[in-house]
């Protein structure tokens, strides 16, 4: 990942827009999962009282009652996500880190710098692109999260219904968790992988290796997000606030009045096992994820560079 004069920042903003969206297109019914194990307060397991008891019993349940498309559910906003978040975090990383090697051009060279500055860089891109894209988030969980019959009938009726809802503020419902949990995972990430593909780079004695990307990719998503995994879930918690009457399908509702106190009550109510609720559908959908995303962009950025050489 080496910004390139000239064209470089354009091909990284194209380059991460289309990785995130070839990412959410192939990965969503594996979010869907993970968000619907999220906002049951009931156990996940094979309790009277829970809806879901399972990612197999999960998986037929929905294609019974929502039919296949419902893993499909909220895709729209998703991809504008994705694209949007992709594009923004991919060229922002870039452009920073491009910033501070040129104002420290000799540190480069000592391998603890490069990883310290992909971390601090990486949590700095994720958090402008964060607060840029937040509120397609939390639309995007809303009509995940609702069943049958439908709450909100298409996205402009849902845009309509949650402003009326409590304002421009229902858009930006859990921010400050999501803030903490993307910049930690995106430093984590980015820290990981640039620092695994530099060793696989220098064990290597081949120059072109495309299954380095998605191999580093994987082994960050899979550390990132085994540790910021509770931070995930008080999200999605506080994203549903205010849509309870469309969550009682699903079972019990709750309402926080922040991020705190959602802490407190989920681990006071649910226990500490609570926050891990999906633990495995959240941990194998962000280390395919990342590893989709890296290898995609790489190899797209691969193939914008050829496309300006010829």
């Amino acid at each position: 990942m080496e910004l390139k004069q000239g064209a470089g920042l354009s091909n990284a903003f194209i380059a991460g827009g289309v990785s995130g969206s070839l990412t959410r297109a192939i990965l969503s019914p594996v979010d869907v999962l993970k968000i619907r194990f999220q906002l049951q307060l009931e156990p996940i397991k094979n309790v009277s009282q829970s809806k879901y008891k399972g990612v197999w019993q999960a998986v037929k349940t929905i294609l019974v009652e929502e039919r296949i498309t419902a893993f499909w559910k909220g895709h729209i906003p998703a991809q504008t996500l994705s694209v949007l978040y992709g594009a923004i975090q991919f060229a922002a990383f870039e452009s920073t880190r491009s910033i501070a090697v040129g104002l420290y051009p000799s540190l480069p060279d000592n391998p603890v710098f490069l990883s310290a500055l992909n971390t601090y860089c990486g949590s700095l891109a994720a958090g402008g692109a964060t607060c840029v894209c937040y509120p397609f988030d939390v639309l995007r969980t809303r009509l995940i999260g609702q069943g049958e019959p439908k709450v909100y009938r298409s996205i402009t009726h849902a845009v309509k219904l949650m402003y009326r809802e409590s304002g421009i503020s229902t858009f930006y419902k859990g921010l400050v968790p999501t803030l903490t949990q993307n910049a930690l995972y995106a430093g984590i990430q980015f820290g990981i992988y640039t620092t695994l593909m530099t060793v696989w780079k220098n064990l290597s004695t081949s120059k072109k290796n495309s299954t380095a990307p998605f191999v580093c990719g994987m082994l960050a998503g899979l550390f990132g997000k085994t540790f910021l995994l509770p931070f995930d879930m008080v999200k999605k918690r506080l994203q549903v606030i205010g849509f309870h009457e469309a969550r009682k399908p699903f079972g019990r509702t709750q309402v926080y009045s922040g991020m705190i106190h959602c802490f407190h009550v989920v681990y006071k109510e649910e226990g500490l096992k609570a926050f891990y609720k999906g633990a495995s559908v959240s941990v194998m959908k962000a280390t395919l994820v990342t590893a989709l995303s890296f290898w995609l962009y790489e190899e797209m950025i691969k193939i914008l560079e050829n496309a300006r050489n010829y």
